[in-house]
């Protein structure tokens, strides 16, 4: 009964963590655009990272294959993350079985603190992908619709500007 209660813990934790990750990269552009217009320094620092952002994108916009490298690259690195994740993830459920199958004497508080390290890399390294997957898919998006993108970010840069202006 416990063992089944834990694996519901996991499973319920891991939902919840994944949906405020998804949750936490919806709401970060919009977060950071209300902290800088509390300031004149945040403000005119958001504007050098916005446009710094743009230029990026309309690199890719007018770059197809540079567009289409960086899709690849950041695929490899998720393939990468994914792999290290689901390998902690299999050690970490390990940890119980491999002392007993060895005839191994260990301290079972050592192998809970061992499965918990493992299984949290893992959730972690989870986490790591969806954000970097979200990441790309927001980048690849914005550089498909670079018109609405540019009329977007041309919006909120006037906006910090306006905010400077009433700040000085």
């Amino acid at each position: 009964m416990i063992q089944v209660l834990n694996r519901i813990d996991w499973i319920v934790s891991l939902g919840a963590g994944l949906l405020l990750s998804i949750i936490a990269n919806l709401v970060t552009p919009y977060m950071l655009n209300w902290f800088a217009s509390r300031s004149k320094n945040r403000a005119e620092k958001r504007i050098n990272v916005l446009k710094s952002q743009a230029s990026i994108i309309s690199s890719y916009a007018q770059n197809p294959e540079k567009l289409t490298l960086y899709i690849a690259g950041t695929i490899l690195r998720l393939v990468l993350i994914l792999f290290f994740a689901s390998a902690l993830g299999i050690l970490g459920t390990m940890t119980f079985e491999v002392p007993h199958l060895l005839q191994f004497e260990v301290h079972p508080l050592s192998l809970d603190m061992t499965r918990v390290i493992m299984l949290g890399l893992s959730v972690g390294l989870y986490m790591r992908g969806i954000s970097e997957g979200y990441a790309v898919l927001r980048t690849w998006r914005d550089a498909t619709q670079f018109d609405t993108y540019s009329d977007s970010i041309e919006a909120v840069i006037k906006a910090m500007k306006t905010t400077i202006s009433e700040k000085v």
